[in-house]
């Protein structure tokens, strides 16, 4: 038995580029029922995939608090070591605290795999003392030995050198994410997707973005695509868990459901338009046009402009997202991009 664990929609396509090289048995480790659902109707039949959710304590009774948590937690140990693995994938760089706590225990009994989906976000500026208590506490309950990270605004525990000596894991480059087109064609069938859009638009997770710079810049950018292509070839999809600051420059676009992965909207022909999501340089794996507001947009501080910066930069090997620094530079863009110019 092989045990994956995909705990993010970024690892998705990972994953089943994973799933479509094996020939085994193998169960799809995940935190999210959304993505479970997904894997079920990929793959129906085989019940591939198992839901895990994190035990840590999240009522306020310290006694009960403690004694459930410990009880679950073996209980979901102990349902996937009756699995009897003999080797682990996974693939995210943190936010995983118990699920990186699962494979540490499994690790002494099984191979372990790493092939990160992306390079971690770094920053040096973090003044939230509640989210370093709480990355503490968790590295207290799961304790993996995972190094701790900010992210600009908040602490997280992020896999590094000395968790994966401990899992004696072999750190792999797995083939880019990409599947070949007839599985694309049928992940596109099954998540209902009817059009194929000329410009998608990632809206969510703009953390310390000024929602009125927001909704103005936004509705110049979406009646710019909306002139240049007509509102029906261009569609948004909101982050799978985080709401964008304001739904208002959106009214009246298509909206794909924000449960489907990015990767899987994505077309060779897509002008793919963001923030900062990893969506861009996905994007730039599918032949498709990332474009950045990062700089047309800002942000309230210059400290998380450069992280993201440094972050879209660091994964994306070809260098080819494009970041207009205003809208009127971004309307010149569009003049180059557009069919026929």
């Amino acid at each position: 038995m092989v045990l994956i664990f995909c705990n993010s929609y970024l690892s998705i396509l990972k994953t089943i580029s994973l799933i479509e090289s094996l020939d085994c048995d193998l169960k799809v480790i995940v935190n999210d029922a959304e993505i479970k659902n997904l894997f079920e109707d990929i793959y129906p039949g085989r019940d591939i995939s198992f839901l895990v959710d994190s035990p840590f304590p999240r009522r306020t009774s310290l006694l009960k608090d403690t004694l459930e948590f410990y009880k679950k937690r073996a209980e979901i140990l102990d349902c996937i070591e009756k699995l009897s693995p003999v080797s682990v994938y996974f693939f995210h760089v943190g936010y995983c605290d118990f699920e990186s706590w699962l494979i540490l225990r499994l690790s002494s009994k099984c191979r372990v795999y790493y092939s990160p989906v992306v390079a971690k976000i770094e920053s040096a500026y973090t003044l939230n003392i509640k989210s370093y208590v709480k990355n503490k506490l968790s590295a207290l309950l799961f304790p993996a030995s995972l190094d701790i990270c900010s992210n600009g605004y908040n602490y997280y525990n992020a896999v590094g050198k000395k968790f994966l000596d401990l899992c004696n894991a072999s750190v792999l480059k797995l083939q880019g994410a990409k599947v070949d087109a007839p599985l694309h064609k049928k992940l596109r069938v099954l998540s209902g997707l009817e059009n194929d859009y000329d410009v998608l638009i990632f809206a969510g997770g703009e953390i310390g973005v000024d929602e009125i710079r927001y909704v103005n810049v936004y509705q110049k950018v979406v009646s710019m695509f909306c002139s240049a292509f007509g509102s029906g070839r261009v569609a948004v999809k909101y982050h799978p868990r985080y709401q964008p600051p304001s739904l208002v420059p959106f009214d009246g676009l298509d909206v794909i459901p924000k449960d489907i992965p990015g990767s899987i909207v994505i077309g060779p022909d897509s002008i793919v338009v963001s923030y900062g999501s990893a969506v861009l340089f996905e994007a730039t794996q599918f032949g498709a046009t990332p474009l950045s507001l990062l700089f047309t947009l800002g942000n309230v501080s210059d400290d998380r402009i450069d992280t993201l910066y440094s972050y879209l930069t660091s994964n994306s090997p070809n260098k080819s997202i494009l970041y207009p620094q205003s809208i009127d530079e971004l309307s010149c863009l569009l003049n180059d991009i557009l069919p026929g110019q």
